[in-house]
């Protein structure tokens, strides 16, 4: 788990999966199931604190590239709301930040 949520995950943590399951207390094997097979996820630490990712679907689909997702995180209000500063990220990239 990421330092930012490594704290965290004894505390409450909820995944929120894209086919509507929540998962309490997810385990590293969870949030990587979940990133590899859902539309999106959201973790969530705390009110209004969460990282998300989902597959961007705004670039036209090219089977020569990997697919990209939008990774974004919130720590507590929306003022503090954040995108990757590089934009749509691998999944690869998405799993290092994550986990």
């Amino acid at each position: 788990m990421s330092h930012r949520l490594a704290g965290a995950i004894n505390a409450g943590v909820k995944l929120f999966l894209g086919d509507n399951r929540i998962i309490k207390d997810p385990t590293e094997k969870d949030i990587h199931n979940g990133m590899l097979l859902e539309e999106f996820i959201i973790l969530e630490v705390g009110p209004l604190t969460f990282i998300q990712c989902a597959e961007d679907r705004t670039v036209p689909f090219d089977r020569n590239r990997d697919a990209r997702y939008v990774l974004e995180y919130q720590s507590g209000s929306l003022a503090e709301h954040y995108e990757a500063a590089e934009g749509a990220l691998e999944l690869e990239r998405v799993f290092d930040v994550v986990l």
